[in-house]
């Protein structure tokens, strides 16, 4: 493969990512949340003894988690 080709096929290959990113990133500002897998999204979890629930620890009963594009961009707007 020669020089040009190369750097044809990395432009390509750029050009094919950042678009992916985009849409993921659109997807994450459209749709923030996801279920979580601690609860499958029922916000309680069961206990060990006795069959009680009790409140999932990881998404504090609410059933949802951010997604983690949704995450880094938060951390990033909080920087400034």
């Amino acid at each position: 493969m020669d020089f040009v080709s190369a750097v044809q096929t990395a432009g390509c290959l750029l050009v094919i990512v950042t678009f992916a990113a985009g849409v993921y990133a659109g997807s994450c500002w459209l749709h923030p949340l996801r279920l979580c897998r601690a609860c499958q999204g029922t916000g309680r979890q069961r206990a060990a003894i006795f069959r009680a629930y009790r409140v999932c620890n990881y998404c504090t009963g609410t059933g949802t988690r951010p997604r983690a594009g949704r995450r880094i961009y938060e951390r990033m707007s909080n920087r400034g």
